[in-house]
């Protein structure tokens, strides 16, 4: 892919954009509603369900495949580079490994690439986000071509989960500026902080606009959830509630209505409050539009609603995201 230096200088009046981890497609969505004219879009992904979403929502956009498959090169055009790489690791609620592995953590591009080297075979247990390094090793590189061949150098932002200090001290370190906490209960009706490295300058926090979940669900009052607790050797499931009146934090399961496990045990924190009191399990339509979405933006032929609520909550806040990139220049 041969691009020369008058065409890139040319093509920063637009946004030229590579999406790791594209997902639903979070990154071009956020730069549209940024005001930003998306010239081209590549974006990385292997899920086979969000590949339906994105083909569907964003057809001229251009799929690259695996993200450990690219190469810098094919890139040097590009003017922002995006990812939410893989949270489940880093999650409070998850098994806040961060990118260790059974032989070593990976707290630099250079272990990573020793392991790479090597024909490591990353397994489940391993979880996915060492890929975290893969982000870092195109930015990196894709950078070193643009000043090498005197073109202007690619913005960078990435997204995850609040962690343990140390994985956040080293992601600090290798993108080389702090993170920006930002709770989308600032422009939505959900609980949601997360972390945001960037390379665009004076990001500030979004406007409050004081959205209620009430405003989204009718007669909802608060976000509300069945938390298992083992008491006695015995698992215990106690109803929460949101102090404010938001959702919970949208993650990639609802939770169970009681009704498919043959038990009236209910648990997850996908539900809410009616004003009469009783407790609801969300739709999907309502996490689109707590996560900024259009109703109906996962609703795509051949991706099934455990699928949909997955994507959902993998996702970024649109939000959030389109209110970071309104600071592109």
């Amino acid at each position: 892919m041969e691009i020369t230096k008058n065409q890139t200088k040319k093509s920063r009046k637009e946004i030229v954009m590579l999406n790791l981890f594209s997902g639903l497609g979070g990154g071009r969505l956020s730069a549209e509603r940024a005001g930003l004219k998306v010239k081209t879009e590549y974006y990385s992904e292997v899920d086979p369900h969000a590949l339906k979403v994105m083909k569907k929502r964003f057809p001229d956009s251009i799929p690259v495949g695996d993200v450990r498959n690219l190469k810098a090169i094919d890139f040097v055009h590009v003017t922002m580079i995006t990812a939410g790489s893989p949270c489940q690791n880093f999650s409070l609620m998850g098994s806040r490994n961060g990118m260790a592995t059974k032989i070593k953590e990976l707290t630099d591009l250079k272990r990573y690439t020793e392991l790479k080297r090597n024909n490591y075979v990353f397994t489940k247990d391993d979880g996915d986000s060492y890929l975290f390094w893969e982000f870092v090793r195109l930015y990196r590189e894709i950078k070193a071509l643009q000043i090498k061949m005197g073109l202007p150098v690619l913005d960078f932002l990435l997204e995850n989960v609040k962690m343990a200090t140390k994985w956040e001290n080293v992601i600090t370190k290798a993108m080389g500026v702090n993170p920006i906490v930002i709770d989308a209960a600032l422009v939505s009706a959900q609980n949601r902080v997360r972390l945001f490295w960037t390379s665009l300058e004076g990001v500030t926090q979004p406007k409050d606009l004081n959205i209620k979940l009430g405003d989204v669900i009718k007669n909802a009052i608060c976000g509300a959830g069945f938390r298992g607790r083992k008491i006695n050797g015995v698992y215990e499931y106690f109803k929460t509630y949101t102090k404010q009146l938001k959702s919970n934090t949208i993650v990639t399961s609802l939770g169970n209505n009681g009704k498919k496990s043959g038990t009236d045990k209910r648990y997850g924190t996908g539900y809410y409050l009616t004003k009469k009191g009783n407790v609801e399990l969300l739709k999907i339509e309502h996490i689109e539009v707590l996560q900024c979405l259009e109703k109906g933006y996962t609703n795509v032929k051949g991706v099934s609603n455990t699928q949909r609520i997955r994507m959902i909550g993998n996702a970024w806040c649109i939000g959030v995201t389109s209110h970071i990139m309104k600071f592109y220049k």
